[in-house]
């Protein structure tokens, strides 16, 4: 019995390894990435996967989730963020949802799932008065282009302060989320939240 298990997990880490190949591969017969982390690694090394300092640094950023760019929207992302943009910030991405993700799960809870093709966030790093308004400002300039693709909702993870606009739920999941925070935190301990009392109009 040993011996099989021990087998087994031998065979693990090469099962992966064709496993990324299979998912990878078409992306990277496309063009040369220009970065290509995908690596074997420890459970506890997974935390490096973003490869965001070690330590707290300041950051200012945003967020939305969007519809399909296509060929206009992602021409004026480029622009914005893009080679040779005069950008304060340190990163600005989209990341592709759908599959899994945009599927409702009816024993799913509040939030079951995300139902835009795309998601944007982008970040940079204050460190005086005049660096934390020009941030401000290009993170609102890159919003604005980007409006005729907003879905007006967002995902609450990415989320990084109670002034940036939020919209995760629909009205009947807030209300139902406010019923449920009045009956087990009725003083309003955790009222300070980002989704302040779930709801979108404060």
């Amino acid at each position: 019995m040993r011996g099989r298990r021990h087998r087994r997990r031998r065979g693990r880490p090469a099962a992966a390894r064709e496993h990324a190949a299979d998912l990878l591969g078409p992306l990277r017969a496309i063009a040369e990435p220009v970065m290509d982390t995908w690596h074997e690694t420890t459970p506890s090394a997974v935390l490096a996967t973003h490869m965001d300092p070690e330590e707290p640094v300041p950051a200012m950023g945003d967020h939305l989730l969007l519809s399909d760019l296509g060929a206009e929207g992602a021409a004026e992302f480029l622009r914005l963020v893009g080679e040779g943009a005069e950008s304060p910030l340190v990163l600005a991405g989209l990341r592709q949802l759908g599959g899994a993700l945009a599927v409702p799960d009816p024993a799913g809870g509040a939030l079951s799932h995300v139902d835009a093709p795309l998601l944007y966030s982008a970040a940079g790093i204050p460190m005086d008065p005049e660096s934390t308004a020009a941030i401000a400002a290009y993170l609102a300039k890159v919003r604005a282009a980007l409006a005729p693709w907003d879905t007006g909702r967002t995902a609450p993870t990415f989320v990084e302060s109670p002034h940036q606009p939020q919209r995760h739920l629909d009205d009947d999941r807030i209300a139902a989320v406010d019923a449920v925070r009045a009956r087990v935190d009725p003083d309003g301990l955790f009222a300070g939240d980002i989704a302040t009392n779930a709801t979108f109009a404060r």
